[in-house]
């Protein structure tokens, strides 16, 4: 399944506008396209030298599917648990800091998304609405 992001304010007609990406690649270029530079900017940096997000690119680019030929897909589950909790896929969200430089909705957003994909976000520290929002009040 594609990834989505969506268009900033001034270059979107429709909040609920989806951009379908199928590979990082095409995620960061359309992010270079959408977002005002200094968020871009943000997103795609790393701490001090980068050197962890050159490490990061290295390692992922490390990663490898075996494709399985001739075998029955008509019925798959990709369903498990992640600290205890069901999850629709073994992907949870991770922590992102200012949400709200790529979207209005910010953090809400991305946890709306979390919960219609039945999967986990982590909330970050720096977040970009407050946790005083009913959208994340424990009740």
């Amino acid at each position: 399944m594609p990834a989505l992001i969506t268009p900033t304010m001034e270059k979107r007609q429709n909040i609920d506008e989806q951009i379908e990406a199928i590979n990082l690649l095409e995620l960061e270029t359309k992010a270079r396209e959408l977002l005002p530079q200094a968020a871009y900017d943000y997103y795609a940096s790393g701490a001090n030298d980068e050197i962890t997000l050159r490490e990061n690119r290295v390692a992922y680019e490390r990663i490898t599917l075996l494709p399985r030929m001739l075998v029955d897909v008509s019925k798959r589950h990709m369903g498990t648990t992640a600290l205890g909790e069901p999850v629709s896929m073994p992907i949870l969200i991770a922590p992102t800091a200012f949400q709200g430089l790529a979207h209005p909705e910010a953090e809400v957003a991305t946890v709306k998304a979390a919960g219609a994909a039945n999967t986990l976000m982590k909330i970050v520290y720096r977040m970009s609405c407050f946790a005083a929002d009913p959208h994340f009040s424990s009740a």
